[in-house]
């Protein structure tokens, strides 16, 4: 019996790279202003802009060239040297709003790990793990444009706590799939 082991990486905003600075989420480690290292964008109206995303990576045991196993991990990542704010903008409240799209990540690293956890496998595993990812991803960055679009970019203030608290809540109902 042998592994094959194939690494997919995905990350928000389409950025393609690989930093050892990255953090990883964790419920008991917030998001500070210091994170945020990337040189701000005069130009944008943003105040402050968190690239986060999902790695994860599959091993498939095979037998005599049949699927007999597989194995995944998901894990959602904040990267601050792409991370950015404005010094002269940004307060608590943004940086909240900064950590639920953080947290927006989080859930849905535990949903495609809810998603795997259902897979059987079957000579197609492999597909139907890259098909999830793929799935789970386009939601997430679906999910990621509704909370700005509803909270109007945390200036909703209405809209941001309750966005907050949804995202609370669907986390927490997810918690057998934190790492």
């Amino acid at each position: 019996m042998y592994s094959v082991k194939l690494i997919f990486t995905s990350i928000l905003f389409t950025l393609c790279f690989q930093q050892d600075t990255e953090l990883v989420w964790q419920k008991e480690r917030a998001l500070v202003w210091g994170d945020f290292q990337a040189k701000p964008i005069k130009n944008s109206p943003a105040a402050a802009v968190t690239a986060s995303g999902l790695t994860f990576s599959y091993s498939l045991s095979k037998q005599k060239n049949q699927i007999i196993g597989f194995e995944t991990m998901v894990i959602s990542h904040f990267y601050p040297e792409h991370s950015w704010c404005k010094k002269d903008e940004i307060t608590d409240h943004i940086l909240s709003h900064e950590q639920f799209h953080f947290n927006i990540t989080e859930l849905h690293a535990r949903l495609l790990r809810k998603e795997f956890s259902t897979l059987k496998v079957n000579p197609k595993i492999a597909k139907e793990i890259t098909d999830l990812h793929k799935k789970v991803n386009k939601d997430l960055d679906a999910m990621q444009n509704a909370y700005d679009s509803q909270t109007d970019y945390s200036r909703n203030h209405d809209q941001q706590l309750k966005w907050e608290e949804k995202i609370r809540m669907h986390i927490n109902l997810l918690d057998s799939y934190k790492l």
